[in-house]
């Protein structure tokens, strides 16, 4: 008794002999893609609890910088990383107004 596998060959000029092709019954249809999609609707809500994480945590942020947590390497990339909420508390008086309300219920003056 033999046993044989077929190889593929190098040498050959076909392209289809040198690679594995797996057969097409293994392949995902688009029905199972579709189906392992996340809905629209759930990365709309992912997003959205994203953002309003992003902007309730300068809260503790502050709270950390009051009591002396963060270093100063740390605090240049708070400032980078909160920029766009200091522009707009720069640029739209509610929203500023919102973060100074916001802060002192994190660290009171």
């Amino acid at each position: 008794m033999s046993l044989s596998y077929d190889f593929p060959r190098a040498h050959s000029r076909n392209p289809r002999d040198r690679l594995p092709i797996a057969p097409l019954d293994n392949c995902m249809s688009t029905e199972s893609i579709r189906k392992r999609r996340l809905p629209v609707s759930l990365k709309i809500v992912v997003l959205i609890v994203l953002a309003v994480a992003y902007v309730l945590s300068t809260g503790p942020v502050n709270w950390l910088f009051a009591h002396g947590h963060i270093s100063l390497q740390t605090l240049r990339f708070m400032v980078v990383l909160y920029a766009p909420l200091t522009w707009a508390c720069d640029h739209i008086p509610s929203a500023a107004n919102f973060f100074e309300w916001y802060i002192q219920l994190w660290v009171p003056s």
